[in-house]
C-alpha cells in the first residue's frame, strides 16, 4: 500500500498494540498504540480509537514511573467515545480504569462512584468477569472505609465469580 492508513490497517495496529501490552512489552505496545490512535483518527475507526486510547492510559497508570494524569486523560477521552457509541461493556471497563486510578490516588469517594456505575452496567449486561473486577476494586474502598464486613462480602462474591469463569479473558 502507499502508506495511508486504512480502517483494517487501524485496526490491526489496536490489535497488535493490545497483545503487545498483555505480553508485558511496554514500549512495543505504546509505539504500536500511538500508530493506532493516528490511524484510527484519520480513518474514523471510534472504537478502535477507544481501545487504543484504554490501552494507553493502562500502559501510563502502570508505567515506570506512572503518568496518572495522562491515565486520567486518556481513560476520560476513551470513556467519552464508549459513551458515543453506546458500548456500555466499554463504559463499564473504562470507569473500572478511572476508578483503579482514583484507588491510587486515594480518592475513595470518585472511586466509589465509577465503580458503582461499572458494577450496574456489568450486572444489567450480565458480564460476570468485568463484574468480578469491580466487586473486587468496590472491596477495597470498602476496606479503606474500615467497613470489613462489606468488603469481606464484596471481596467473596468477586472471588465465586472469578471462579465460576475459569481464566477468561477480558474487559475490553
Amino acid at each position: 500500500t502507499d502508506g495511508t492508513p486504512t480502517s483494517a490497517r487501524a485496526r490491526a495496529l489496536v490489535g497488535a498494540g493490545a497483545l503487545a501490552w498483555r505480553q508485558q512489552s511496554s514500549d512495543r505496545a505504546r509505539s504500536l498504540l500511538e500508530d493506532a490512535v493516528a490511524a484510527c483518527r484519520e480513518t474514523g475507526e471510534t472504537a478502535g480509537l477507544a481501545t487504543a486510547l484504554k490501552h494507553l492510559g493502562l500502559l501510563a497508570l502502570h508505567g515506570r514511573p506512572p503518568a496518572p494524569d495522562q491515565a486520567r486523560w486518556l481513560f476520560e477521552e476513551s470513556l467519552e467515545l464508549r459513551r458515543s457509541l453506546d458500548d456500555r461493556d466499554g463504559v463499564a471497563s473504562c470507569l473500572n480504569d478511572l476508578a483503579v486510578l482514583a484507588i491510587e490516588q486515594r480518592d475513595f469517594a470518585l472511586a466509589e462512584r465509577h465503580l458503582r456505575e461499572s458494577e450496574d452496567l456489568c450486572r444489567e449486561l450480565g458480564h460476570r468477569y468485568g463484574l468480578s473486577f469491580v466487586l473486587n476494586n468496590l472491596s477495597l474502598v470498602a476496606l479503606e472505609q474500615q467497613d470489613f464486613a462489606r468488603a469481606a462480602s464484596l471481596i467473596r462474591e468477586s472471588l465465586e465469580l472469578a471462579r465460576s469463569l475459569g481464566g477468561r479473558e477480558s474487559l475490553s
